[in-house]
C-alpha cells in the first residue's frame, strides 16, 4: 500500500512547522500550505488522502475551502483545526465542509498522530471497500454473462448429447439387427452340413414361448440366438455318430455326443454377447430328474431357456428320427413329451409347449404380411421372412427394411434362382405407426 498523503493547511508558518513536526516521525508525506488558494493547488497536483485546515485563515476560511475541497474531492477526509471558539464557524465547516474530525489549538502531539492514524485507518477501509464494490460488481457482470454462455452451451451440449443419443441408439439398432442377422447367416452354414437339419422354426417357436412367459427381451433374444446355433457343437463329431440315432450309439459313441454341449459354449467363448446364449447350450441336454449331461443340474436349477430348448428339440429330433431309429408321428412326439414329463423335461414347459403348437396359428405370419414378385417390390417395404436361396444361403434377413440397391440386387437374384420367384414382405411403416412390425 502507498503512503498516505497529507496536506496541512494554515495562515500560520510556525503552525505549520509544529504540525509536520508532530508526524516527523510516521510514515506519511507530508504537504505545507498557508492559503486555501495554495491548498487547492496542491490538491490538484496530489492525491491527497487527508486535509487538517485552519479555521481563521484570510481571503478563504477553513470553512469555505473544506466546502470546495468537498466538492471537488469528495473522497478526500476533511480535518478542521482551530484556536477559536467559534461555534458558529465550526458549525459552518461541518455543515458545508462535511468534515470527519474537529480539532483544536493547541493540540497534543499525540492526539494528533492518534486521529491522523485512525483517519488513514478508515480511509484506507474505505478505499478497499470500494475496491471490492468495483471488483463484485465486474465479476457480477462476468458472472452474468458466462452464465449467459454457459446455458447457451449448456443448451447446445444438449441438443448435442441428445442428437448424438439418437444417432447412437438407432447404430445400436442398426447394429444388433445386422448382428442378428450374422448369427442367422452362421446357423445356415452349420444346417448345411449333410444330417444337419434347420433351426429357423425351433428358434422361433421358443423365442414365442419366452415371449409367453413375459421374460425380458434380452433374455428372448438369447434364447432364439441359443435355438438357432444348438447344432454347433456337434459340428466336430463324426458322420457316422450325427447320422446315428442317439440310442443306436455304442458306449463310447454316447460319451463322445455328450461332450457336443461343452463343445457349444466353448465355440462361444469368445464371443460375449452371446455368453447367455452359450450357457443355455451348455444346459440343453440337462434333465430335469437329474439324469442329463454335462453337470447333472435338475429343477429349475436348469436355465429356463434351456429348458424350452431341450423340449422344442426332443419334439423335432424325434419326427426327424434322431433319438430313435424310427420317426415318430407329431402325434407320437407329443406324448413321448407327456411320458417324460418330471424326468426329461420341465412339466409346467411341457404344457406350455403342447399348448402352443396344438394352436394352429402359431406359425402364421400377421395379417398384413404381403407374398410379391420382384415387379411388386417397393423401397421402405419391410422382409417379414428371411429370404433364402435353394443352397440355403440367407440372402435377406427378416426384419429388413429394402431400399434401391437391395431391390436391385434382389431382382438380379430373383432371375437366376427358382426359389426366389417371390419374397415374404410387410407394407412400408407409415409415419402415422413407426411403433408397427
Amino acid at each position: 500500500m502507498s503512503q498516505a498523503q497529507i496536506l496541512f493547511v494554515d495562515d500560520e508558518r510556525s503552525v505549520l512547522r509544529s504540525l509536520n513536526r508532530a508526524l516527523r516521525t510516521s510514515d506519511y508525506t507530508i504537504h505545507l500550505a498557508d492559503s486555501g488558494a495554495e491548498g487547492l493547488t496542491v490538491l490538484a497536483e496530489h492525491p491527497i488522502d487527508i486535509v487538517v485546515s485552519d479555521m481563521r485563515m484570510p481571503e478563504m476560511d477553513g470553512a469555505a475551502f473544506l466546502k470546495a475541497v468537498a466538492d471537488k474531492y469528495p473522497e478526500t477526509t476533511r480535518m478542521l483545526l482551530t484556536g477559536y471558539a467559534d461555534t458558529s464557524s465550526a458549525i459552518a465547516a461541518i455543515n458545508d465542509g462535511r468534515v470527519a474530525r474537529y480539532l483544536t489549538k493547541p493540540w497534543e502531539d499525540d492526539d494528533l498522530r492518534l486521529c491522523i492514524q485512525q483517519s488513514v485507518e478508515t480511509r484506507a477501509i474505505l478505499k478497499e471497500k470500494q475496491r471490492l464494490e468495483v471488483l463484485t460488481k465486474q465479476q457480477n457482470h462476468e458472472l452474468k454473462e458466462l452464465n449467459q454462455n454457459l446455458e447457451q452451451k449448456v443448451q447446445q451440449r444438449t441438443k448435442q448429447i441428445q442428437a448424438a443419443k439418437v444417432k447412437l441408439e438407432q447404430s445400436h439398432k442398426e447394429l444388433r439387427k445386422s448382428y442378428g442377422a450374422s448369427i442367422r447367416v452362421f446357423s445356415r452354414l452349420i444346417q448345411s452340413r449333410a444330417a444337419f437339419c434347420r433351426r429357423d422354426d425351433l428358434a422361433a417357436d421358443i423365442r414365442a414361448l419366452a415371449e409367453q412367459l413375459q421374460l425380458s427381451a434380452s433374455d428372448c433374444e438369447q434364447i432364439y440366438f441359443a435355438g438357432l446355433l444348438c447344432d454347433i457343437g456337434m459340428l466336430p463329431l463324426s458322420d457316422d455318430i450325427v447320422t446315428t440315432p442317439y440310442m443306436d450309439l455304442s458306449a463310447p459313441q454316447q460319451r463322445r455326443f455328450q461332450a457336443h454341449p461343452i463343445e457349444a459354449e466353448a465355440a462361444l467363448l469368445c464371443l460375449e454377447p452371446l455368453q447367455p446364449a452359450a450357457r443355455i447350450l451348455r444346459s440343453q441336454s440337462e434333465h430335469f430328474d437329474g439324469q442329463g449331461f454335462p453337470d447333472q443340474l435338475s429343477g429349475k436349477d436348469i436355465p429356463i431357456g434351456a429348458r424350452l430348448l431341450a423340449i422344442a428339440r426332443s419334439y423335432s429330433d424325434l419326427q426327424r428320427g434322431k433319438i430313435f431309429e424310427k420317426k415318430f408321428t407329431a402325434s407320437e412326439a407329443k406324448d413321448y413329451l407327456r411320458d417324460e414329463q418330471d424326468k426329461r423335461f420341465d412339466p409346467e414347459l411341457v404344457d406350455r409347449f403342447l399348448a402352443y403348437i396344438d394352436n394352429s396359428q402359431h406359425h402364421v405370419q400377421e395379417l398384413s404380411e404381403l407374398e410379391i414378385s420382384p415387379d411388386q417390390i417397393q423401397a421402405g417395404m419391410i422382409v417379414s421372412r428371411d429370404v433364402i436361396r435353394s443352397n440355403g444361403v440367407l440372402v435377406l434377413s427378416k426384419d429388413q427394411v429394402l431400399n434401391s440397391h437391395l431391390i436391385e440386387k434382389l431382382k438380379s437374384l430373383m432371375k437366376t434362382d427358382d426359389s426366389l420367384r417371390t419374397i415374404f414382405v410387410l407394407p412400408p411403416k407409415s409415419p402415422n405407426n413407426e411403433s408397427g412390425g
